[in-house]
């Protein structure tokens, strides 16, 4: 919306008139909410230095929600999931949601959910040669008190997500010693979790099998919550489930993105 804004300073100030009009990029209003007012846009204002910055950051209404959804034509779960959005990140989505026009209105709710995955998914790292292996190594054996996430897909792309990061390893890059010094570092807490019973029989597919006998180690979450929207990329997927793995066994359920109440019209914040 700033872009459009730099482009077109009279961006919404007016209501649009068209009744057939595709709404998601059009310059004009299609919500009370969304007309400027370009005079007071006009006016100067100076900072006031001598206050302290404000902290508070801007919260979206229903109604900004609401014109959003209309504009963009957002159908469930989007719906659901933007009013239990955090305020800071509900304002980021919706000054920053934009869609190549030559994406179809059908698939502008799924893009909404991966914008969400996108900024919400944690920081990841590639384990890719024996010194990195040998850091995550050491990082699993600390002594920890929450729970270790762990994924796995049938190619052997592996996620861990251990305090605030994710670690990425392809377990067919390294050899049986490293790999059995690795399923040792996972299950010696006791503490990691799978998000998917898939991941369990993942681990051992691609593990030599000498050391399957581990990851009887490694628990199923109690209540594993549903990832409303699944990366398309392997490993973003497999980071995905890692980390809701990690939220589901520190918290009561509380997804990537949030699943829609179930028979509610009360909408619920994100846990954060």
């Amino acid at each position: 919306m700033l872009m459009e804004m730099a482009k077109n300073e009279r961006f919404r100030v007016e209501t649009c008139q068209e009744s057939a009009c595709r709404m998601r990029d059009c310059p004009n209003a299609h919500s009370e909410v969304e007309v400027r007012n370009f005079d007071k846009s006009r006016e100067y204002r100076k900072e006031d230095t001598s206050a302290p910055p404000s902290v508070v950051c801007p919260s979206p209404t229903d109604i900004d929600f609401s014109a959003f959804c209309k504009r963009w034509k957002i159908v469930e779960p989007g719906v659901s999931i933007l009013n239990r959005l955090p305020g800071i990140l509900g304002d980021l989505v919706l000054r920053s949601f934009m869609v190549s026009p030559e994406v179809p209105d059908s698939e502008l709710t799924n893009q909404l959910l991966k914008c969400l995955a996108d900024i919400i998914r944690p920081q990841s790292r590639r384990v890719t040669d024996p010194a990195s292996l040998h850091e995550i190594l050491v990082s699993l054996l600390k002594v920890h008190s929450n729970p270790i996430g762990v994924a796995c897909n049938e190619s052997g792309q592996l996620a861990i997500a251990v305090d605030k990061q994710v670690a990425v390893i392809r377990v067919k890059d390294f050899g049986n010693e490293e790999l059995g010094l690795l399923a040792y570092a996972l299950t010696f807490a006791g503490l990691s979790v799978i998000h998917s019973g898939d991941d369990k029989i993942n681990l051992t597919r691609n593990f030599p099998s000498l050391f399957c006998d581990l990851f009887e180690r490694i628990r199923l979450v109690d209540n594993p919550s549903e990832i409303v929207y699944i990366a398309t990329d392997p490993v973003e997927e497999v980071i995905d489930r890692s980390t809701q793995a990690r939220i589901d066994a520190v918290t009561s359920p509380a997804p990537l993105l949030p699943t829609p109440p179930q028979n509610s019209d009360t909408p619920h914040e994100l846990n954060t």
